[in-house]
Formats: C-alpha cells, sequence, structure tokens
C-alpha cells in the first residue's frame, strides 16, 4: 500500500497578516460576548436569588465616568434577613434620589454587600443586550472572514 502526500503551498506573509487580523476580530467579539454574558448571569442571580427589603438613603456617591459626565449612585442602609445592617453603594446608577429617600433594594444572601434596586435588579438594560449583540455579530463576521481566508488565496 502506497501512501501519496500532497504538498501544502507556503502561506504567504500577506496572508498570514490577514489571517491575525481576523483573530483579532474574534478576540473582539468574544470579549462583547463574554461582557454580555456576565451581565446575563448577575441580573439571572438577582431574579432568582434576590432577597427584597426596604432601604434608606444616606448618601449619594459622584463618579467621573468620562467626557464630563457624572454617574450618581446611592449608599443605601438596609437590614440582612439575620438582622445584621448593611451600608453599601448600588450597582445601577440612582439620577433622582436624594439623601433620606425610601426604596426597595434586592440583594443576594451569599452577598449582602451587593445591592441593586429592586425594580431593576432582575432584568438586563439595554447595554447588556447591545453587548451581547455587538458581540455576535463582530464574532460571526471574524469567524466567516477567517473561513474566506482558508479558501481563497490572497
Amino acid at each position: 500500500m502506497t501512501m501519496t502526500r500532497t504538498a501544502t503551498a507556503p502561506i504567504s506573509p500577506r496572508r498570514r497578516q490577514w489571517r491575525s487580523y481576523a483573530a483579532c476580530v474574534v478576540a473582539l467579539g468574544l470579549l462583547f460576548l463574554g461582557r454580555g454574558a456576565w451581565d446575563a448571569v448577575e441580573a439571572t442571580q438577582f431574579a432568582l436569588h434576590g432577597i427584597v427589603t426596604d432601604a434608606r438613603v444616606v448618601g449619594i456617591t459622584i463618579v467621573p465616568e468620562g467626557r464630563g459626565r457624572m454617574g450618581r449612585y446611592a449608599r443605601v442602609r438596609y437590614v440582612v434577613a439575620d438582622g445584621k445592617p448593611i451600608i453599601a453603594t448600588t450597582e445601577d446608577r440612582v439620577d433622582n434620589l436624594k439623601i433620606g429617600d425610601a426604596l426597595r433594594v434586592s440583594y443576594l444572601s451569599t452577598d449582602p454587600e451587593s445591592v441593586r434596586q429592586a425594580a431593576d435588579a432582575g432584568t438586563l438594560g439595554a447595554w447588556s443586550w447591545l453587548t451581547l449583540g455587538l458581540g455576535l455579530v463582530i464574532s460571526l463576521t471574524g469567524v466567516l472572514w477567517l473561513r474566506r481566508l482558508r479558501r481563497q488565496p490572497i
């Protein structure tokens, strides 16, 4: 039995460069998908395991968010199920609250200092959906680009 070997053409430096670009596009898409998936997992945790309680705003933290924008986050005081008082900063922005306001918050029993407003705790925001969608589009574009580079010579 004889085996025949087919010679494969060496990959040109230009083709290798384009493959590197396409691989970077796939990696960027996967980063976006990963961030969107992280947000989805956190929202699911709050939806399934979040404990809702009353809280009071005891402070406002203002954080610069770039391009002259400032994000306002509430420092809230609430009591967890075992009776221990907690003061934590909300994970979501609050633009309309002031010190002394009452609100409903949701926290995780495994991490009582991880707190969100109860109304938004188990939902996936528009930015998360956008991140997931962009990640999917960018990743698929990169994969299709890589497939095309395999078939067509440059």
